[in-house]
């Protein structure tokens, strides 16, 4: 039997994502190294385009002479002269240089080599074939740094024949050489035009090695960077890692997006901490987790003399553990803990860990339903309320014992110490830095890698990348551990130790979580070793660029999938177990954009993150979304609302001054929302319904009409469905002018009080 076996790629590849990042090597190395000094400049600085445009000029040439196919490098090298920029001993030492650069960055694909030798016997012919244009000697160099059973193997290469295979001719060649037949002939090679369709048109059985191909946000970033050595290598690790390797696709995210996330991040707080003179880094959980992990393979490369440690912690162990009636400002703590959800006594209470029924004597207004504007006025109210401060200051003073004695027991105060997180605000570690203040010890900064506010720079907070990406949260989905959230401490032994809530934990490990750590290890590890090899410096801020850009875009595909399924609740207050972005049902679909007005989005939906979970939706379903969006304020959603009324029931509060026949003034969101609302709880007759617009209104399909009507129409009472104070005010004024009596008038929120 006859075997051939393709080189590039098949028995061999390069530690780069593509052939281009052994150009992007070089112009770093002619830019780093003196040897190479008396080069122009202009050479150097701009070698990456100027050996692409020097190669496509050789083929032009070559292939405008009759019967070749290929060139060789001394003609793609011959290019150079045409600039006037380099003599021909320069060209010579450039040619040099990439021949040693592929022999550096050269790596085996160790499956198909072993492959090639368990079919390598007397009784087979093996022999390997390339289109390339290096020559025959200077591969089998490449093979041999790898494995000897390639010393007096036979090689064509298509820049000696000046054929190729993706033709057939350079598999003519071989054959007419070496006489084979090609009814006992199988060439196994990665690319389907010159391996499977060239070996084809020569009468050749071909076999197609799936090389690993790359990940949709890895071909974005090479679409755009991939003149960049740092992007070169970072990619190659990651792909080379997914060569032969079986494994879910957790840890394939961890070797490739996880860790070229999270890589850059970890070098530069390391560099910063050694100018700083930082000799501490303590990571907070549980974003801290895996950070530390990549931080100490770094350090333990590079020998850096810093020492980590993993601190228990988080929002809802440290916020009000560290609260002071003198300092904290109660604001700051509602708006910062997702102020636009909490709109009920029952949620402002939990944000300062109380019952409801403890902060309902500090707050005037009891409504079961407040909007943002009077969820800031009780904020503002809370913290003027000097009694309510003193109340909370009681309330949390065994938890700020426990928490002072934790942190006495975790940190060396002695030494130059900092946090490392990933991502927030930056106030939970404003408020900690107080409550040590307090105790009387120096405050540690905060390493972030993102932030969302500049509110509490005046607190040493130092961000990676201070710059705000829409979703940039999603980040955190990429840095967890599978331990559960920090929700306080107990006293066990004399020992301090962190309450967990473990409700995740499972979940995690049976998702493969653990996996995607691996992963992130592992790149780590590889790059490390890949940095080493080609003994140049790097700069990897760029693909960390990219890749926060692609996750604030929405990603897709591979990342999508991972993070999807993720049992993962980003802001750590809910219960149960949340997916990420879990896939919507049909029944969902139509809930969520069909009949959903003002409920409660978490009543239709069980995951984080809405997007994403659009985006994961087949094409028929995003149409069928877009389709109910565009119809929701019409009959059809109208109908919709009628078929879904016992679901939608329990958030149709039951105004509580209600009576007989009413006209309602307003009929946008606010105003169809009592139109509805108004009908499904209470025994009323809604007589009339106008708004000044009402032209776009009846175009939606909504019965509304021009306010002139109510002069001819009974009613009880008008309701103004407006949101917009300023709003009421002129419309109150206009209806009274209309004549309207000013105790039929009603603006809808005074209904509920």
């Amino acid at each position: 039997m006859i075997y051939s076996f393709d080189i590039f790629d098949t028995l061999i590849t390069r530690k780069t994502a593509t052939p281009k990042g052994i150009f992007a090597i070089m112009q770093r190395r002619l830019m780093q190294d003196r040897e190479f000094s008396s080069i122009s400049l202009y050479i150097r600085e701009n070698f990456y385009e100027l050996r692409i445009y020097a190669e496509e000029i050789a083929r032009y040439s070559i292939l405008s002479q009759e019967g070749k196919e290929e060139v060789t490098l001394e003609e793609i090298y011959h290019g150079f002269l045409l600039t006037g920029s380099v003599t021909e001993q320069e060209v010579l030492q450039l040619q040099q240089l990439e021949l040693e650069v592929e022999y550096e960055c050269s790596i085996p694909i160790k499956e198909n080599i072993e492959k090639l030798k368990k079919r390598y016997s007397s009784l087979n012919t093996i022999v390997l074939i390339s289109d390339m244009y290096l020559d025959a000697d200077t591969i089998r160099q490449l093979l041999l740094k790898h494995d000897s059973i390639f010393k007096e193997m036979k090689i064509f290469v298509s820049s000696e024949y000046r054929k190729q295979k993706s033709s057939g001719a350079l598999f003519a060649c071989v054959k007419n050489k070496e006489k084979l037949e090609e009814k006992k002939w199988i060439h196994i090679g990665d690319n389907i035009v010159a391996d499977k369709s060239g070996a084809e048109k020569a009468g050749i059985c071909s076999e197609l090695y799936q090389y690993p191909s790359f990940f949709e946000f890895e071909k974005q970033v090479l679409d755009a960077l991939e003149a960049d050595m740092d992007v070169q290598l970072m990619i190659g690790t990651s792909r080379n890692l997914r060569i032969g390797c079986k494994k879910r696709l957790a840890y394939h995210i961890g070797t490739s997006f996880g860790g070229n996330l999270i890589f850059p991040y970890m070098q530069w707080v390391i560099s910063e901490s050694l100018k700083k003179g930082i000799q501490h880094l303590y990571f907070i959980a549980r974003d801290g987790f895996i950070l530390k992990k990549v931080a100490d393979l770094i350090i333990e490369k590079y020998l850096y003399p810093i020492k980590t440690s993993y601190i228990y912690g988080s929002r809802k162990a440290w916020r009000m553990a560290c609260f002071s009636k003198e300092k904290t400002n109660i604001e700051q703590v509602i708006y910062f803990t997702n102020m636009e959800e909490q709109n009920s006594i029952d949620k402002i209470a939990k944000i300062f860990q109380l019952l409801p029924e403890e902060i309902e004597e500090f707050i005037e207004e009891k409504r079961q339903d407040y909007t943002i504007e009077e969820v800031g006025k009780i904020a503002k109210k809370l913290n003027q309320n000097k009694a309510f401060r003193s109340f909370l200051e009681r309330k949390q003073k065994k938890k700020k014992e426990l928490l002072q004695k934790y942190l006495l027991q975790q940190i060396d105060f002695t030494e130059k110490g900092a946090f490392v997180e990933v991502s927030g605000s930056g106030m939970t570690q404003a408020l900690l830095r107080g409550l040590i203040e307090e105790m009387g010890y120096p405050i540690l900064p905060t390493y972030f890698m993102r932030v969302i506010t500049t509110e509490f720079l005046k607190e040493q907070v130092w961000a990676y990348m201070p710059r705000f990406f829409y979703h940039g949260y999603l980040v955190e989905a990429f840095c967890r551990a599978v331990h559960g959230q920090t929700v306080g401490y107990e006293e066990m032994n004399g020992k301090i130790v962190p309450i967990l809530d473990e409700i995740e934990t499972e979940s995690m490990k049976r998702y493969g979580y653990e996996a995607y750590i691996d992963g992130v290890c592992q790149f780590v590890q590889s790059f490390l070793q890949r940095l080493e090899e080609v003994n140049v410096s790097i700069s990897v801020e760029k693909i960390y660029i990219r890749y926060f850009e692609y996750l604030s875009r929405i990603p897709d595909k591979e990342v999508l999938e991972f993070i999807g399924e993720l049992p993962l609740e980003i802001t750590g207050e809910k219960k149960e177990i949340i997916k990420l972005a879990p896939l919507l049902t049909e029944e969902e679909i139509e809930k969520i954009f069909l009949i959903r007005s003002y409920e409660p989005i978490s009543r239709f939906y069980d995951g984080s993150n809405l997007e994403c979970s659009i985006k994961r939706c087949s094409k028929e379903q995003q149409k069928k979304i877009e389709y109910y969006q565009l119809h929701a304020n019409t009959p059809i959603g109208n109908m919709a609302r009628k078929k879904y009324h016992d679901v939608l029931s329990p958030f149709l509060q039951k105004p509580s001054k209600m009576k007989g026949k009413v006209a309602l003034y307003g009929a946008g969101r606010w105003g169809q929302k009592y139109y509805w609302r108004l009908q499904d709880t209470c025994d009323v007759e809604i007589v009339a319904w106008v708004d000044s617009e009402y032209r776009t209104y009846r175009k939606m399909g909504l019965e509304v009409n021009d306010i002139s009507v109510l002069k001819g129409c009974f009613y009880d009472q008008i309701l103004i469905c407006v949101k917009n104070k300023l709003a009421v005010k002129e419309i109150w004024e206009q209806l009274l002018q209309m004549g309207v009596e000013k105790e039929k008038i009603w603006w809808i929120q005074d209904m509920y009080s």
